[in-house]
């Protein structure tokens, strides 16, 4: 089969979605707050549905409209025993979380995804977990497993080769009845930690952090109000019209990007302006050329 593509030009204004990683800690924050919180433009993912399902199943109401803005009813941190497993299909990022949300209650939840989800390693997250005092059950250290709290010790080793292990831990740790010295080793993928101390920085939970994020300690017994938030849009999917731009050499208008947010995918815009495009950043708009 012979395929022709004919050469086009690019021109116009593309909108991007917002960020899975704020959405998802959005969402899980808004479960514990004590009252009504706003998202807005939230990103409307498999990812970040299995958050609200997981949210939903934990005793939060979400009410997702026409998912321009979801409104979720907190809990206050009085989570509730699901009645089944919670199906997180292929979200590695929301099954931590949410695990380790569930792990501050004195019942057990469990967890569960598909064959892909299936086959990524969950140990890291259930020793750190279980050194807190938290009952686990798992095969090879993998899901379908079982969380049972409450968490009782006061300090825990995280293994962070994945941040999702490390951020599981610091948004679950100001909520446990104890105060908490965490610890990590091997630290990757850092800037996603940061994006988690931003959100707990916006929401008012305390905690001190060495400037390598390798030790940190947070008082427990701490709660936290509704909050009203517009998800940032995600830089890692405004990398394709970038990319384009430069290939054509075309003009594109981005929308919606916020160069003052931690994600760390920002960086791939001032890789480029090395390589000589031109990256004009105007209030709500950025011009890419």
């Amino acid at each position: 089969m012979n395929l022709i593509v004919n050469p086009r030009t690019l021109s116009g204004t593309i909108a991007v979605p917002g960020s899975k990683s704020h959405t998802i800690r959005a969402v899980a924050l808004a479960m514990m707050a004590d009252g009504v919180s706003r998202i807005h433009a939230p990103l409307v993912s498999a990812d970040t549905l299995a958050a609200v399902r997981a949210a939903k199943a934990l005793g939060a109401t979400v009410d997702r409209g026409t998912d321009a803005v979801w409104t979720v009813t907190g809990t206050g941190g009085d989570l509730h025993q699901p009645s089944g497993v919670i199906d997180m299909a292929n979200s590695g990022t929301s099954i931590k979380i949410f695990a380790g949300l569930a792990a501050l209650r004195p019942f057990p939840v469990s967890f569960d995804g598909d064959e892909s989800l299936r086959s990524r390693p969950m140990a890291h997250l259930l020793s750190a977990l279980g050194k807190l005092g938290v009952k686990t059950e798992a095969s090879f250290g993998r899901c379908p497993f079982t969380v049972e709290g409450p968490m009782t010790n006061g300090k825990t080793l995280v293994n962070g080769e994945s941040s999702q292990y490390v951020t599981a831990i610091l948004l679950s740790a100001p909520f446990a009845e104890q105060d908490t010295v965490v610890e990590v080793e091997n630290l990757n993928e850092k800037p996603y930690v940061e994006i988690t101390l931003g959100w707990m920085k916006r929401v008012g939970l305390r905690f001190t952090a060495s400037e390598d994020l390798t030790h940190f300690e947070i008082p427990g017994k701490q709660s936290i109000r509704p909050f009203d938030v517009t998800i940032p849009a995600d830089f890692s999917t405004a990398t394709f019209p970038l990319v384009a731009s430069a290939v054509t050499g075309c003009e594109l208008q981005i929308r919606n990007l916020d160069f003052n947010d931690l994600q760390g995918d920002k960086a791939v815009f001032s890789l480029m302006e090395r390589m000589g495009m031109k990256i004009i950043r105007d209030g709500n708009v950025t011009t890419v050329r």
